[in-house]
């Protein structure tokens, strides 16, 4: 049986959010992380302080997975922030 490759990754559980890739160097070392990282994560998902991570060991397809979290997590982020800044034009016009 086949064992799969466990990777490292900082990542905060509650904001859905890696590291920046910094972060991932200091913390985890790990060359596929780090090479693959700006593919896996865009730069507007990563966290650039470390308040509320953790170092967790992943499967790529876990990789994915996260990576899929953190994209959503921008996208709804990005999304309330322009509605709000929409609110605000419509108020002062």
């Amino acid at each position: 049986m086949k064992r799969e490759t466990k990777y490292r990754i900082v990542f905060n559980i509650e904001e859905r959010r890696p590291g920046c890739v910094i972060l991932q160097a200091a913390l985890c070392g790990t060359a596929h992380i780090l090479k693959d990282f700006p593919k896996l994560f865009l730069a507007e998902t990563w966290l650039t302080a470390p308040t509320g991570m953790a170092v967790y060991e992943a499967t790529e397809k876990q990789l994915h997975q996260l990576s899929a979290l953190a994209h959503a997590a921008a996208a709804k982020e990005r999304s309330e922030r322009d509605a709000k800044r929409d609110a605000r034009v419509r108020r002062s016009a």
